[in-house]
């Protein structure tokens, strides 16, 4: 049984808050992810959702420079589910650890993240800025962080289409919005007339949430009519308009989701994305991999729905998604920043 087990004891220092994941050095990281068994070995078991799993088993990193006087030990194990679970003693207690099942829970950053440019991951993200309560004030926000970072696009209110036209007119960032959104539930007339608003007032990029309800019903013809005619009719008042198809997966299953794929690409979409981030759950890697297998190859991937983090971006891009939504975005670039150093 291969066991990693980090020691570093300071009994003058704390321990700091844990998030999501650890820098151990520039180049490996301790992921912590979800697990379904709570068990307990002289410590505290903490389990964070919605981080993507990686696999492989490395040796110690030869710098611990962040945690040389740290009071640190940690083991993780892979159960049945195939979903680690990581063990933090506190710094109270003596660093002995039992090891109940083998695994490693360090693992390197992707092979993509060091070869990815800031440019190229900038250019990932829709930074959304979607969410009711958000105020005019939060688009103008919103849009000033869209040119600092310079992403490929911001993600707005129908209604506040117009004014980010206009607070990112002459930058590179491109304007998008949402059409019946979050529900897909408008009849046709409806959502055709509000993407050609949506064109009017500025926008580019036009995320459409497809009708669950008739999806899961299996009217597949009805669906397709309904996205052909909207792109149809918003693609004459402007040929360069770029759709998106909401799916909103956590209603789905894997054969609706299938079905929502190929609907979409016969319509005219260019792109098929997996949530609208107001479901009970958002984008899955699972998700994600079967969708990218179910489209042609000029059709993109979009995922949205959860992403905070810079390793779930990179799980993201490794499944062969082209882009994000996101309203972390700023949180992920500077975390790609620090780690190389920019």
């Amino acid at each position: 049984m291969t066991l990693l087990v980090n020691l570093l004891f300071s009994a003058q220092m704390t321990m700091p808050k844990l998030s999501r994941s650890v820098w151990l050095s520039s180049t490996h990281k301790l992921l912590l992810l979800p697990n379904t068994t709570r068990r307990r070995v002289f410590g505290t078991v903490l389990t964070l959702p919605n981080l993507p799993r990686s696999s492989g088993h490395l040796s110690m990193p030869s710098s611990t420079e962040p945690f040389r006087r740290l009071a640190y030990a940690c083991v993780g194990f892979r159960n049945k589910e195939k979903k680690n679970l990581c063990i933090f003693p506190p710094p109270a207690r003596p660093p002995i650890i039992f090891c109940l099942l083998p695994s490693f829970v360090l693992f390197p950053r992707s092979q993509m993240a060091s070869q990815l440019t800031y440019q190229q991951l900038a250019k990932v993200f829709d930074h959304a800025i979607l969410k009711p309560e958000q105020t005019k004030a939060d688009v103008v926000t919103g849009c000033e962080l869209a040119k600092k970072y310079d992403v490929k696009s911001v993600c707005v209110k129908p209604c506040d289409v117009k004014q980010a036209a206009e607070l990112l007119a002459g930058s590179d960032v491109l304007v998008g919005t949402v059409i019946s959104f979050p529900h897909g539930n408008s009849p046709t007339s409806a959502k055709v007339a509000e993407s050609l608003q949506a064109i009017e007032d500025g926008a580019i990029e036009l995320d459409v949430v497809i009708n669950i309800g008739h999806l899961k019903s299996g009217s597949h013809d009805e669906v397709e009519q309904e996205l052909r005619e909207i792109i149809t009719k918003s693609k004459a008042k402007n040929p360069k308009v770029i759709f998106k198809i909401i799916f909103e997966n956590a209603y789905l299953t894997n054969e609706e989701i299938v079905a929502a794929c190929k609907i979409s690409e016969r319509a005219g979409a260019e792109f098929v994305k997996t949530s609208t981030g107001f479901a009970k759950s958002g984008h899955t890697i699972e998700d994600l991999k079967l969708m990218r297998a179910n489209v042609s190859d000029h059709i993109e991937v979009k995922a949205s729905g959860g992403i905070k983090t810079l390793d779930q971006v990179i799980a993201i891009l490794n499944t062969g998604a082209t882009r994000c939504g996101s309203s972390s975005t700023d949180q992920i670039l500077d975390e790609f920043k620090q780690s190389k150093g920019l």
